[in-house]
């Protein structure tokens, strides 16, 4: 019943969300201005035994090449469990600068057993293109914790993934991702077609015949005179306008949790509903099993299993065509229905046709 009742509080909700005008800067993002994933692979040392074995191969390798690098002769026989194997990986804004700090995620390649301790050695960080536009050095934050001891061990968290915060220094300025003499777009985060309209007609109520919608996700603007040379200034402004986001019908259902979320465009047909239940009960008995005369056996206990089956149909409840979301979940609350029964009465209704809206099971 708790459920059904959130159920209702989250549709209220979204119901609320959508005559409730957003920022233009939170529908859409401009067109090129986009964060650059980077990786690298690196070596984590100063670990106290936790680190990757000699089936690792590649550990070792790219220790001795470390150690080559800096006059010492390996000569490939270094074997220690104090490192580890990581990949590296960060998010590069679209407007960094040279000496700007970037946050660390590191990730152990290998077969090491925890990162908890380990500082990451310098690493080179490369874009897609193949550039390098970072380096990466620090020691790891690892949120959790290990113990053994003969027998016994317990573990908190995953330890073998940890975070460098600032652990990447930017080396080379970006380029800036703004166009100076081509039209803007602005690139909507939900495609809607009734959206991209309303933010390319609330843009022209300020700045007249510059924009237009090209598609349900992006809008073309056209830099007013006003502000040529100066796109930061014209962005700025249509940012901050507000509008109201238009949503589709649409039913959210996650079988394994049983979590449900009904959008408040959702509408109802006319249906009747009957919700009914079926209890099975196992019982068993234990009784002794004597053995034939002169066979040898032996008195044995068993068990003897019995199953019963029984159905319990539950009341008809008649749903007219005006019925909306929350009378629904009234309708589903009488008849004792749960979050279980209730994603099957949905996936019912749709298949009948009752049911206008989007059915998305996850």
């Amino acid at each position: 019943m708790r459920k059904i009742c959130l159920i209702f509080l989250i549709t209220f909700c979204t119901a609320f969300a959508q005559v409730s005008a957003l920022r233009i800067k939170d529908l859409a993002r401009v067109e090129g201005v986009d964060e650059n994933h980077l990786t690298g692979i690196g070596l984590v040392v100063g670990l106290a035994g936790t680190g990757d074995s000699r089936s690792t191969v590649f550990t070792s390798q790219m220790l001795a090449n470390i150690l080559s690098a800096h006059g010492l002769d390996a000569d490939g026989q270094v074997r220690s469990r104090n490192i580890a194997a990581v990949s590296v990986t960060a998010s590069l804004p679209p407007f960094a600068k040279a000496g700007d700090k970037i946050d660390l995620v590191v990730s152990s390649l290998g077969d090491a057993r925890s990162l908890v301790g380990g500082v990451l050695l310098a690493t080179s960080l490369f874009a897609a293109d193949g550039q390098q536009y970072a380096l990466g050095q620090g020691p790891l934050v690892v949120g959790g914790f290990s113990a053994s001891g003969r027998s016994s061990s317990v573990s908190r968290n995953h330890l073998t993934v940890g975070r460098i915060p600032g652990g990447g220094t930017v080396l080379r300025d970006l380029e800036n991702p703004i166009p100076q003499g081509e039209p803007l777009r602005l690139v909507l985060r939900d495609p809607d077609f009734t959206t991209a309209v309303r933010i390319s007609q609330r843009i022209n109520d300020l700045f007249p015949a510059a924009a237009k919608p090209v598609d349900a996700q992006t809008v073309e603007c056209t830099i007013p005179e006003a502000f040529r040379g100066q796109p930061v200034d014209f962005i700025s402004q249509i940012e901050q306008l507000p509008v109201v986001p238009d949503q589709a019908a649409k039913i959210v259902v996650d079988e394994r949790t049983g979590a449900i979320v009904i959008g408040g465009h959702v509408a109802i047909g006319e249906a009747a509903v009957s919700h009914g239940g079926i209890t099975v009960r196992i019982s068993s008995k234990p009784f002794i099993s004597q053995p034939q005369p002169f066979s040898r056996g032996t008195t044995a206990v068993q068990r003897d299993e019995q199953l019963e089956l029984e159905e319990q149909g539950g009341p008809l409840v008649y749903l007219p065509a005006t019925t909306n979301v929350e009378e629904l979940v009234s309708a589903l609350n009488s008849i004792g229905a749960g979050p279980r029964e209730l994603i099957a009465i949905l996936q019912a209704l749709k298949a009948a046709g009752a049911l206008w809206g989007e059915l998305i099971i996850l």
